[in-house]
């Protein structure tokens, strides 16, 4: 049988481990701290520091969430981390002013993968210009999620997940994958066939966008689809972070000689926060935009 671990538990885990760092992805923040007097950003970065994490240059740690305004927090207090925004609504562009919104208080996107290849039913219709776009501004971008099941993977790619990672690595130029298969990943990283400026005998090449649909049946294809919206600067910028309640009963407080309880503060973080070990592969964080 398993076990939860609390997140010093975790943190030390993943130190003593052979992981080239972790992911702690945070949610909901201000109902936390509104409503149930957790500092969220707080209990974290404290016990990142309790684990030597903000001094440990051989081990990285990104800060993921889809809340603006705790990074922003996090940023505050340490500028050594990684800042994760996750955009998990499906966009069709990065205009400027949102990229540049984005950099203020993040140095990659986690997205979905519809957001940079565009489809027509299972067909891929085109690729975004998002990932471009954010490294004009030295933004990584990281795709999610990423899956071997033949149903969550577009005709152009043929069934195979080794393709659509090809397209999103060789392709579309991403700095990291989000993957439920790091196997698989894997396997593809370290084969010299990835490799698209070898001179070898076979490589593995990416999806050409438009290229199946283009040799289908008008009848086998879906009705054409609208383009997704821009993402826009207000869809990134989140209010700040609301004070921590003060949630304390006046009827329960400790008489004079009492034995203090301990905090649950830092222990109920472990079930408020979803931590991953980052199992990816360095390499994963090493394909940088050329």
């Amino acid at each position: 049988m398993g076990k939860i671990l609390t997140l010093s538990e975790f943190l030390s885990f993943a130190k003593n481990s052979s992981v080239p760092g972790v992911l702690i992805n945070i949610k909901n923040a201000p109902y936390l701290a509104s409503k149930k007097g957790l500092s969220i950003v707080d209990a974290v970065s404290t016990a990142l520091v309790n684990a030597s994490y903000d001094k440990d240059k051989t081990k990285r740690v990104l800060i993921q969430s889809d809340d603006s305004s705790v990074l922003s927090a996090f940023k505050k207090k340490n500028t050594f981390y990684e800042y994760v925004l996750l955009i998990p609504e499906q966009v069709g562009d990065a205009p400027k002013p949102t990229v540049d919104e984005i950099k203020q208080f993040a140095n990659a996107i986690n997205v979905i993968r519809s957001s940079l290849m565009a489809y027509d039913g299972a067909f891929i219709s085109h690729y975004t210009d998002i990932t471009t776009e954010m490294h004009k501004s030295n933004i990584s971008v990281y795709v999610s999620v990423l899956r071997n099941e033949f149903t969550t993977i577009a005709y152009d790619f043929f069934s195979d997940p080794i393709v659509e990672i090809a397209t999103f690595v060789g392709g579309i130029g991403v700095d990291g994958l989000i993957t439920e298969f790091p196997a698989t990943a894997r396997a593809y990283l370290r084969t010299p066939c990835s490799n698209l400026n070898a001179k070898l005998s076979y490589t593995i090449l990416p999806a050409e966008a438009g290229g199946l649909a283009g040799l289908a049946a008008p009848e086998a294809l879906p009705p054409a689809q609208s383009p997704e919206p821009p993402l826009r600067p207000v869809d990134v910028v989140d209010p700040p972070l609301p004070d921590v309640a003060n949630l304390a009963n006046p009827a329960q407080a400790q008489t004079p000689g009492s034995e203090p309880k301990e905090s649950g503060q830092l222990s109920n973080a472990v079930f408020n926060t979803h931590l991953c070990i980052l199992i990816m592969m360095l390499s994963f964080f090493c394909l940088r935009h050329q």
